[in-house]
Protein backbone atom coordinates (compact mmCIF):
# COMPACT_ATOMS: atom_id res chain seq x y z
CA UNK A 1 0.00 0.00 0.00
CA UNK A 2 3.07 2.02 0.90
CA UNK A 3 4.71 1.45 -2.15
CA UNK A 4 1.56 2.26 -4.59
CA UNK A 5 1.48 5.88 -2.57
CA UNK A 6 4.96 6.39 -3.41
CA UNK A 7 4.66 5.32 -7.52
CA UNK A 8 1.50 7.96 -7.47
CA UNK A 9 3.30 10.66 -5.89
CA UNK A 10 6.21 9.91 -8.31
CA UNK A 11 4.17 9.92 -11.22
CA UNK A 12 2.62 13.44 -10.40
CA UNK A 13 6.36 14.73 -9.65
CA UNK A 14 6.83 13.82 -13.61
CA UNK A 15 3.89 14.92 -14.87
CA UNK A 16 4.53 18.49 -13.43
CA UNK A 17 8.11 18.52 -14.52
CA UNK A 18 6.76 17.45 -17.73
CA UNK A 19 4.40 20.84 -18.02
CA UNK A 20 7.42 23.02 -17.42
CA UNK A 21 9.73 22.17 -19.90
CA UNK A 22 10.15 21.67 -23.52
CA UNK A 23 11.27 18.63 -25.48
CA UNK A 24 14.93 19.49 -24.63
CA UNK A 25 14.19 20.36 -21.20
CA UNK A 26 14.44 23.63 -20.83
CA UNK A 27 11.44 26.08 -20.04
CA UNK A 28 8.90 26.14 -22.80
CA UNK A 29 8.58 30.18 -24.23
CA UNK A 30 5.67 32.07 -25.47
CA UNK A 31 5.97 32.61 -28.92
CA UNK A 32 6.05 36.19 -29.23
CA UNK A 33 3.04 37.31 -31.80
CA UNK A 34 3.93 39.77 -35.15
CA UNK A 35 4.09 42.47 -32.79
CA UNK A 36 6.81 43.91 -34.04
CA UNK A 37 5.68 44.13 -37.72
CA UNK A 38 1.99 45.78 -36.24
CA UNK A 39 4.44 48.17 -34.35
CA UNK A 40 6.46 49.30 -37.53
CA UNK A 41 3.03 49.75 -39.83
CA UNK A 42 2.19 51.71 -37.05
CA UNK A 43 4.75 53.99 -37.05
CA UNK A 44 5.10 54.10 -40.75
CA UNK A 45 1.63 55.57 -40.75
CA UNK A 46 2.23 58.03 -38.23
CA UNK A 47 5.21 59.26 -40.17
CA UNK A 48 3.29 59.67 -43.38
CA UNK A 49 0.88 61.31 -41.76
CA UNK A 50 2.54 64.22 -40.06
CA UNK A 51 4.46 64.20 -43.71
CA UNK A 52 1.29 64.84 -45.22
CA UNK A 53 -0.26 67.28 -42.77
CA UNK A 54 3.46 69.31 -42.99
CA UNK A 55 2.87 69.64 -46.75
CA UNK A 56 2.02 72.96 -48.03
CA UNK A 57 -1.03 73.33 -49.63
CA UNK A 58 0.07 75.74 -53.07
CA UNK A 59 -1.97 78.61 -53.15
CA UNK A 60 -4.28 78.83 -56.35
CA UNK A 61 -3.64 82.13 -58.66
CA UNK A 62 -6.87 84.58 -58.93
CA UNK A 63 -8.56 83.62 -61.81
CA UNK A 64 -9.47 86.40 -64.14
CA UNK A 65 -13.22 87.40 -64.00
CA UNK A 66 -15.53 86.81 -67.45
CA UNK A 67 -17.33 89.80 -68.71
CA UNK A 68 -21.02 88.91 -70.07
CA UNK A 69 -20.39 89.33 -73.83
CA UNK A 70 -22.35 92.59 -73.81
CA UNK A 71 -19.82 93.91 -71.88
CA UNK A 72 -17.09 92.66 -74.04
CA UNK A 73 -16.17 95.67 -76.06
CA UNK A 74 -16.05 98.20 -73.71
CA UNK A 75 -13.62 95.69 -71.48
CA UNK A 76 -11.39 95.65 -74.28
CA UNK A 77 -11.51 99.33 -75.40
CA UNK A 78 -10.71 100.05 -71.41
CA UNK A 79 -7.75 97.46 -71.45
CA UNK A 80 -6.19 98.73 -74.80
CA UNK A 81 -6.33 102.21 -73.39
CA UNK A 82 -4.66 101.61 -70.14
CA UNK A 83 -2.12 99.65 -71.97
CA UNK A 84 -1.69 102.59 -74.19
CA UNK A 85 -1.75 105.23 -71.45
CA UNK A 86 1.15 103.38 -69.20
CA UNK A 87 2.52 101.95 -72.45
CA UNK A 88 2.03 98.29 -71.25
CA UNK A 89 1.07 95.01 -73.20
CA UNK A 90 -2.83 94.63 -73.42
CA UNK A 91 -1.87 91.30 -71.59
CA UNK A 92 0.06 92.70 -68.57
CA UNK A 93 -3.52 94.10 -67.86
CA UNK A 94 -5.48 92.61 -65.79
CA UNK A 95 -9.30 92.41 -65.66
CA UNK A 96 -10.51 92.29 -61.87
CA UNK A 97 -14.30 93.00 -61.73
CA UNK A 98 -17.04 94.37 -64.22
CA UNK A 99 -20.43 95.57 -62.94
CA UNK A 100 -23.61 96.41 -64.43
CA UNK A 101 -24.23 100.16 -63.68
CA UNK A 102 -27.02 102.88 -64.60
CA UNK A 103 -25.43 105.94 -64.37
CA UNK A 104 -27.88 109.18 -63.07
CA UNK A 105 -26.61 111.55 -66.32
CA UNK A 106 -24.35 111.38 -69.22
CA UNK A 107 -21.52 112.16 -66.88
CA UNK A 108 -21.09 108.42 -66.43
CA UNK A 109 -20.74 109.04 -62.83
CA UNK A 110 -17.05 111.59 -63.32
CA UNK A 111 -18.97 115.01 -64.09
CA UNK A 112 -16.42 117.49 -64.11
CA UNK A 113 -16.55 121.04 -63.41
CA UNK A 114 -17.90 123.44 -66.09
CA UNK A 115 -18.81 120.66 -67.86
CA UNK A 116 -22.82 120.38 -68.78
CA UNK A 117 -24.00 116.59 -69.08
CA UNK A 118 -27.51 115.86 -70.63
CA UNK A 119 -29.89 114.75 -67.04
CA UNK A 120 -30.88 110.92 -68.46
CA UNK A 121 -30.53 107.53 -67.02
CA UNK A 122 -27.40 106.00 -68.92
CA UNK A 123 -27.01 102.38 -68.65
CA UNK A 124 -23.47 101.22 -68.93
CA UNK A 125 -20.67 99.40 -66.83
CA UNK A 126 -18.15 100.09 -64.10
CA UNK A 127 -14.73 98.23 -64.83
CA UNK A 128 -11.91 98.00 -62.60
CA UNK A 129 -8.36 97.05 -63.96
CA UNK A 130 -4.96 96.06 -62.73
CA UNK A 131 -1.30 96.99 -63.96
CA UNK A 132 1.85 96.44 -62.35
CA UNK A 133 0.21 96.34 -58.59
CA UNK A 134 -2.09 99.28 -59.00
CA UNK A 135 -6.23 99.77 -59.69
CA UNK A 136 -7.77 101.78 -61.94
CA UNK A 137 -11.88 102.35 -62.28
CA UNK A 138 -13.05 102.75 -65.80
CA UNK A 139 -16.38 104.19 -66.41
CA UNK A 140 -18.81 103.27 -70.04
CA UNK A 141 -21.91 103.19 -71.76
CA UNK A 142 -23.20 100.07 -73.13
CA UNK A 143 -21.16 101.25 -76.28
CA UNK A 144 -18.04 102.57 -77.16
CA UNK A 145 -17.85 105.47 -74.56
CA UNK A 146 -15.58 104.69 -71.65
CA UNK A 147 -13.38 107.41 -69.14
CA UNK A 148 -10.77 106.65 -66.29
CA UNK A 149 -12.65 107.78 -63.49
CA UNK A 150 -9.88 109.01 -61.34
CA UNK A 151 -6.97 111.11 -61.06
CA UNK A 152 -3.76 109.17 -62.52
CA UNK A 153 -0.39 110.61 -61.88
CA UNK A 154 1.27 106.97 -61.70
CA UNK A 155 3.00 106.90 -64.76
CA UNK A 156 4.41 108.33 -67.68
CA UNK A 157 2.09 109.36 -70.20
CA UNK A 158 -0.82 108.63 -68.14
CA UNK A 159 -2.64 112.20 -68.92
CA UNK A 160 -4.94 112.56 -71.51
CA UNK A 161 -3.57 114.20 -74.43
CA UNK A 162 -5.45 117.24 -75.65
CA UNK A 163 -6.46 116.27 -79.34
CA UNK A 164 -8.92 118.70 -81.31
CA UNK A 165 -11.60 117.02 -82.80
CA UNK A 166 -11.41 116.04 -86.75
CA UNK A 167 -14.33 117.57 -88.76
CA UNK A 168 -15.61 115.41 -91.95
CA UNK A 169 -15.85 118.47 -93.85
CA UNK A 170 -19.53 117.79 -94.63
CA UNK A 171 -22.05 120.60 -95.52
CA UNK A 172 -24.61 121.36 -92.62
CA UNK A 173 -27.64 119.44 -91.96
CA UNK A 174 -30.58 121.63 -92.82
CA UNK A 175 -32.03 122.80 -89.31
CA UNK A 176 -35.82 122.94 -90.43
CA UNK A 177 -35.91 119.31 -90.90
CA UNK A 178 -33.05 117.07 -89.61
CA UNK A 179 -33.11 113.33 -90.61
CA UNK A 180 -34.42 110.76 -88.15
CA UNK A 181 -30.55 109.45 -86.96
CA UNK A 182 -29.57 113.12 -85.15
CA UNK A 183 -33.43 113.97 -83.56
CA UNK A 184 -32.55 112.33 -80.72
CA UNK A 185 -28.98 114.14 -79.89
CA UNK A 186 -30.77 117.13 -81.19
CA UNK A 187 -33.97 116.47 -78.48
CA UNK A 188 -31.20 115.28 -75.64
CA UNK A 189 -29.25 118.89 -76.48
CA UNK A 190 -32.78 121.07 -76.49
CA UNK A 191 -33.88 119.92 -73.39
CA UNK A 192 -30.79 119.98 -71.28
CA UNK A 193 -30.35 123.34 -73.04
CA UNK A 194 -34.07 124.15 -71.70
CA UNK A 195 -33.12 123.31 -68.44
CA UNK A 196 -29.80 124.62 -67.59
CA UNK A 197 -31.31 128.27 -68.98
CA UNK A 198 -35.39 127.49 -67.26
CA UNK A 199 -36.72 127.76 -70.74
CA UNK A 200 -39.44 125.94 -72.07
CA UNK A 201 -37.93 123.47 -74.76
CA UNK A 202 -39.58 125.34 -77.61
CA UNK A 203 -38.30 128.29 -76.57
CA UNK A 204 -34.71 126.79 -77.98
CA UNK A 205 -33.98 127.10 -81.69
CA UNK A 206 -32.25 124.68 -84.04
CA UNK A 207 -29.91 126.29 -86.30
CA UNK A 208 -27.28 123.93 -87.38
CA UNK A 209 -26.54 120.05 -87.61
CA UNK A 210 -23.49 119.30 -89.05
CA UNK A 211 -22.16 115.23 -89.13
CA UNK A 212 -18.11 115.05 -87.46
CA UNK A 213 -15.93 112.46 -86.48
CA UNK A 214 -14.25 112.94 -83.21
CA UNK A 215 -10.83 111.81 -82.53
CA UNK A 216 -11.65 110.82 -79.30
CA UNK A 217 -13.87 109.92 -76.71
CA UNK A 218 -13.80 112.96 -75.58
CA UNK A 219 -15.86 114.53 -78.44
CA UNK A 220 -14.20 117.37 -79.19
CA UNK A 221 -14.42 118.77 -75.59
CA UNK A 222 -11.66 117.19 -73.73
CA UNK A 223 -11.21 118.53 -69.78
CA UNK A 224 -7.82 118.61 -67.73
CA UNK A 225 -7.24 115.28 -65.85
CA UNK A 226 -9.35 113.64 -67.69
CA UNK A 227 -8.58 110.49 -70.13
CA UNK A 228 -10.94 109.34 -72.99
CA UNK A 229 -10.54 106.42 -75.06
CA UNK A 230 -8.44 107.01 -78.73
CA UNK A 231 -10.72 105.84 -81.26
CA UNK A 232 -12.21 107.85 -83.58
CA UNK A 233 -16.31 108.60 -82.56
CA UNK A 234 -18.69 109.76 -85.00
CA UNK A 235 -20.70 112.06 -83.86
CA UNK A 236 -22.84 115.95 -84.68
CA UNK A 237 -21.81 119.18 -84.42
CA UNK A 238 -25.20 121.10 -82.94
CA UNK A 239 -26.08 124.67 -82.76
CA UNK A 240 -28.82 125.79 -80.83
CA UNK A 241 -30.27 129.35 -80.33
CA UNK A 242 -32.03 130.57 -76.93
CA UNK A 243 -33.06 134.49 -76.45
CA UNK A 244 -30.51 135.75 -79.08
CA UNK A 245 -27.43 133.71 -78.24
CA UNK A 246 -26.02 130.31 -79.80
CA UNK A 247 -25.16 127.21 -78.16
CA UNK A 248 -22.78 124.89 -79.07
CA UNK A 249 -23.14 121.06 -78.41
CA UNK A 250 -20.84 117.99 -79.50
CA UNK A 251 -22.95 114.52 -79.29
CA UNK A 252 -22.08 110.81 -80.27
CA UNK A 253 -24.88 108.83 -82.46
CA UNK A 254 -27.40 109.13 -79.70
CA UNK A 255 -26.47 108.74 -76.42
CA UNK A 256 -23.65 111.45 -75.04
CA UNK A 257 -24.63 115.56 -75.30
CA UNK A 258 -21.83 117.78 -74.09
CA UNK A 259 -22.20 121.43 -74.02
CA UNK A 260 -18.84 122.51 -75.34
CA UNK A 261 -19.03 126.23 -74.51
CA UNK A 262 -21.65 127.91 -72.54
CA UNK A 263 -22.24 130.80 -74.96
CA UNK A 264 -20.73 131.32 -78.55
CA UNK A 265 -22.17 134.68 -79.56
CA UNK A 266 -22.70 137.77 -77.27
Amino acid sequence: MKTDLLLVVGILVLLIAAGTTGCGGQPTAVAPGDDSSAARSQRAGVRELKEATMTPVPTPEPTEPMPPPEAEQVVRLAVEDLAKRLDLSPEQIRLVSVEAVDWPDTSLGCPEPGMMYAQVITPGYQIALEAAGETYQYHTDTGDQIVLCQPEGRSQGSEAPETPSSVTGSQPLAAAEPPPEVKAVVRMATEDLAKRLDLAPEAIQLVSVEPVEWSDASLGCPQPGMMYAQVITPGYLVMLEAEGEEYEYHTDKGRFVVLCEEQVTE
